[in-house]
Order: structure tokens, then sequence, then C-alpha cells
């Protein structure tokens, strides 16, 4: 089906040629009528129309040239217009098409970047996290206090490290089994995350033992948090029909600790806890 409006524009430039040329054989006619009332009485119209002078022919040759030319000037002036058109309208259409394409492809692109970050985000999480308990593994651990080292040596927000172990572990594997003692893992991780402070850092870093990095005020403070974690393990129903205790290692920072000087204290203030009967705490 042809479209009306490209349809009307056509038709258009087709009659104002014909127009033009029908002007050019009114004028004849006119000219013959207004010589036969104003110029030539003596003549019929006819007369004047078919034979006339010899100027008038030139004059009326000129004429009709010239409305002539003026109506092929104007329906090739349209042709033109017309044909631009339709040049912009295929380019208009060619642009939206690139621009619904772009918006596709750039929308699938934002897609494949999301999907991208979701990934990367997964595989950092499973880089830094322990896949048993959930909270944060060794890799994090070593990550995290060696920056905050750095961050006290400037800042001196008083940092704390806590390493606690839990006591006879391998008894609670040996008697239970390890599914039972992958629970124990489990609950112990959920019970010590939920009764740390907000700022507070929580890691497992080996089988049975986790860290604690923290802030405290003084080493009373450092002493009663730990003390607080040592009780409410104590406490606590692992539905093993006995109790399971840990014992815990704490250390402050001091000027001109790093890494290794730190973990090094806390882990013999660990070991110290255990050779002194396990389930306390033990300050260095």
């Amino acid at each position: 089906m042809i479209p009306l409006k490209p349809l009307i524009r056509r038709l258009d430039s087709r009659v104002i040629l014909l127009g033009g040329f029908a002007m050019a054989i009114a004028a004849w006619f006119i000219d013959a009528a207004v010589d036969t009332v104003f110029f030539q009485v003596e003549q019929s119209y006819w007369q004047a129309l078919f034979n006339p002078a010899g100027h008038e022919i030139w004059m009326r040759c000129f004429i009709s040239a010239t409305l002539v030319l003026l109506g092929v000037s104007a329906a090739y002036l349209l042709r033109l217009h017309e044909r631009a058109e339709q040049d912009l309208n295929y380019h208009r259409a060619l642009l939206e098409k690139f621009a619904s394409d772009l918006e596709q492809q750039n929308a699938t692109l934002m897609r494949e970047i999301e999907q991208r970050k979701q990934v990367e985000h997964q595989l950092a999480q499973l880089a830094t996290t322990d896949s048993l308990t959930g909270i944060y593994n060794r890799r994090k651990f070593d990550e995290a206090l060696q920056d905050e080292i750095k961050r006290e040596a400037r800042y001196k927000r008083g940092l704390a490290l806590t390493i606690l172990d839990i006591d006879h572990f391998k008894k609670i594997n040996d008697k239970f089994g390890h599914d039972t003692g992958d629970q124990v893992l489990i609950q112990l991780a959920r019970l010590i995350k939920s009764h740390a402070r907000e700022a507070d850092s929580f890691f497992r870093i080996g089988g049975e033992e986790f860290a604690l990095i923290s802030y405290t005020h003084n080493s009373e403070d450092l002493r009663d948090t730990a003390e607080r974690l040592r009780q409410v393990v104590a406490a606590h129903d692992f539905g093993l029909g006995q109790k399971v205790t840990i014992s815990l290692g704490a250390s402050r920072y001091l000027p001109g600790d790093n890494y290794s000087s730190l973990y090094k204290r806390t882990d013999e203030a660990l070991y110290q806890a255990k050779g002194a009967g396990r389930n306390r705490v033990v300050l260095l």
C-alpha cells in the first residue's frame, strides 16, 4: 500500500508543472482578449488569437516561456524537496534503529557488568570467608591485622588481639563425630559474633582456633571483654550433654609491634591459658 502523503506530494509537483503549461496557454487567450477589447477593436477575438501582429507573437512567446519555466522550476524544486525529505526520513529511521540497537547493547553490557561484579564479589567472599562458619578466614585475618597495625601506629585507637581455642575439641570429634564437631564450630562462631562489639572483627584462623581484632581502652577493658566471651560460651548449651569451653589469650598493641610480634605474644598468652588448666583468660 502506497503511503498517502508522499503520493499527494508527487501529484502536487505534477500539478504545478501542468499548471505552468496551462498558464502559458491561458496567457495567449487573455492577451488576445485584451488586444480585442482595448487595442485592436476592429479585429475579432479569434483573429487576434490566431493571427496576432509580429510583436504580439514575441510577447506571448516570452510570457508563455516564462510561465512554463516557472512551472518547471517550481516542480523541480518541489521534487528536490520531496527527495530530500525522503532521504531525511530514511536516515532518521536508520538513526532510530541504530539508537535502539545501541540501547539494547548498552542494556546487555550493563547486565554483563552487573553479573561480573556479582561474580567478583562472590569470588572475593569465597577468598576471604570460611566456608564452614561463614566468618572471615585466615587469609582475611592476615590482611586485616597487618592493616590495623599500620593504622594503630598512626592513630593509636587501642588495638587488641584475642585468640581463642575450643578446649579438648579433638575429644568432641572422637566422641560425637566430625559432623557434630562442625556444628559446634558453627554455633561457636555465631555465638561469639553475636556477642562481639560492632567494631570488632572475628575470624576462624585454624581448625578450632579463632581470633578477634578489637579496640580497648586499657588492659582491664580487654580482660573484661575476653572474660565475658568465655562465660557466654561456657553457659551455652551446644546440645552435647556436656559443656563446651574455650581458652583465650589476649594482648594489646605495644609501640613497635608488627604482625609477627603481636601475634606471637597473643598466641603465647593462649598457650599459657591452656597450660594453666584451660577455660580461662590470660593477658600478655
